[in-house]
């Protein structure tokens, strides 16, 4: 049995040759998609929810060189991408927030290791900024919806939520 977190593979024809292979040997292929089950994500989305419609959404993402996380080294493929190493987060992040996938991209630039994109979700304007060698671990999601700011900063699990002049635990059952 293999548990994928992301990406499955880097096309969709390696992907299905993937999948054929475990329904051959009679064997579980599962991809998981962790942010689908984040508490601190879960709560956060409600609260944006509950405001109204959403009216922008914006998500930072940086990973430094070197970093450690649960005592052991996190190593990234030099091969791919950042966009396509992230983007799976970013789609499980932007659907549980926005209740949509990220669609249309308005601009998109950038390398390897960096890129800065507008998209929309659901009509409201998605802007990301991914990238690979940042100075430091960050991990936001900020939200305008009902006239009113949310931000999700989960770069030190389980983050914290601020709005409405407060800040509070993203998941106090951590």
């Amino acid at each position: 049995a293999t548990l994928v977190e992301k990406p499955l593979a880097p096309t969709a024809a390696a992907a299905e040759r993937i999948a054929a292979r475990a329904r051959a040997g009679r064997t579980t292929l599962a991809h998981s998609q962790v942010f689908l089950f984040a508490r601190y994500l879960q709560r956060f989305s409600a609260l944006v929810r509950e405001a109204g419609p959403l009216q922008s959404l914006e998500i930072r993402w940086g990973d430094p060189p070197g970093q450690t996380r649960h005592g052991s080294a996190v190593v990234h493929d030099p091969g791919l991408p950042v966009f396509s190493d992230v983007i799976p987060h970013v789609a499980a992040i932007v659907s549980s927030v926005a209740g949509y996938a990220p669609a249309e991209c308005r601009a998109a630039r950038g390398s390897k290791s960096q890129v800065s994109a507008e998209l929309t979700a659901g009509g409201a304007p998605l802007s990301l900024r991914l990238e690979r060698g940042a100075p430091t671990r960050e991990r936001l999601v900020m939200a305008r919806a009902g006239g009113r700011e949310f931000i999700l900063d989960f770069s030190r699990e389980p983050g914290m939520i601020d709005h409405d002049g407060r800040s509070e635990n993203g998941d106090p059952l951590w």
